[in-house]
Order: structure tokens, then C-alpha cells, then sequence
């Protein structure tokens, strides 16, 4: 996980939300408009501390499913899907997806 990709990603979504807003905004309003305390979106923001998994769902309902590619989670609906594959052919598996990816030219890190 890359936290100052995850910070530059918050960052530009605190800048949407702004202009959704259409005023300028404080980082305290756009924590409560996230449902987090004003110090941990500060955190996150310097790029410490990055968010636990089971805030990132609450993350995604209000900014965007991407938080989970950023910050290199699988999106809860895939995991149970994921899980069917046995460990031993998972590898083969994403080495497939990453060649795939490439081939159609989508942009996506594994993290």
C-alpha cells in the first residue's frame, strides 16, 4: 500500500467534494460528511496511520469503490469469490488477471 498515493487520492476527493459542494470546506466538514473524527481524516491526510479495513467500506459508500484499489483491498464482494480459488492455484490466478489487464491496457496495481 502506497500511503501517499492513498493521501493524494483523499486529497483530490476532498477537492470534488468541495466543488460538489460548490463552497470551500474545512477538513472538520468533510470528516463528519465521511462519518470519521476530524484527527484521523488529519492523519490520513499527512499520509499516517492509513484507514482499517472496516472503515474503508464506509470510505467507498461516500467516495468511491477506488479507495479499495488505492489502498490494494480487495472489495468485499470479490473476497468470497476469491476465496473459492485454492490457495495453491490463487498465484496462477492473478498472474492471469495481471496479464489480462496489460493486454487490454486497464490501469491497475497490485499491491
Amino acid at each position: 500500500m502506497h500511503v501517499s498515493e492513498f493521501t493524494e487520492w483523499l486529497l483530490d476527493k476532498f477537492r470534488g467534494w468541495e466543488r460538489k459542494t460548490g463552497r470551500r470546506q474545512t477538513i472538520t466538514a468533510f470528516a463528519r460528511y465521511l462519518g470519521v473524527k476530524q484527527p484521523t481524516l488529519s492523519r490520513w491526510m499527512a499520509g499516517d496511520n492509513p484507514p482499517e479495513y472496516d472503515v474503508i467500506e464506509k470510505l467507498a459508500a461516500k467516495l468511491g469503490n477506488d479507495v479499495y484499489n488505492v489502498l490494494g483491498y480487495i472489495p468485499p464482494e470479490l473476497k468470497p469469490r476469491l476465496d473459492a480459488i485454492p490457495p495453491e492455484e490463487r498465484e496462477a490466478f492473478f498472474d492471469w488477471i495481471d496479464k489480462y489487464i496489460e493486454e487490454k491496457g486497464y490501469s491497475f496495481k497490485r499491491k
